[in-house]
């Protein structure tokens, strides 16, 4: 959850080496199973899109270089709700 939680506190939106000198992470593969938590834990009428943490590449190509990772504005709301829920649920 902890990119997750980053991409929160910057607002919703990073760039791959901002959230590597952060988090020391060389990818955001761990990043899935929060999104999984996290998104099982939203309303349901929240839930749009397939899954929270979403990529832009470069020039728009699936495999081009990706240049940052977002959280649809929309969601942010819902989404910094949801771990503050599980944080107090974890205490």
């Amino acid at each position: 959850m902890q990119t997750l939680r980053l991409l929160v506190a910057e607002g919703g939106s990073a760039t791959s080496a901002h959230i590597e000198e952060l988090t020391g992470a060389k990818s955001l593969s761990g990043a899935k199973s929060a999104q999984r938590h996290a998104f099982r834990s939203m309303p349901l009428r929240l839930r749009q899109p397939e899954c929270l943490i979403e990529k832009k590449h470069l020039d728009n190509r699936q495999e081009a270089t990706i240049e940052r990772y977002f959280i649809r504005v929309n969601l942010l709301p819902s989404v910094r709700e949801v771990l503050d829920q599980i944080d107090r649920e974890h205490r």
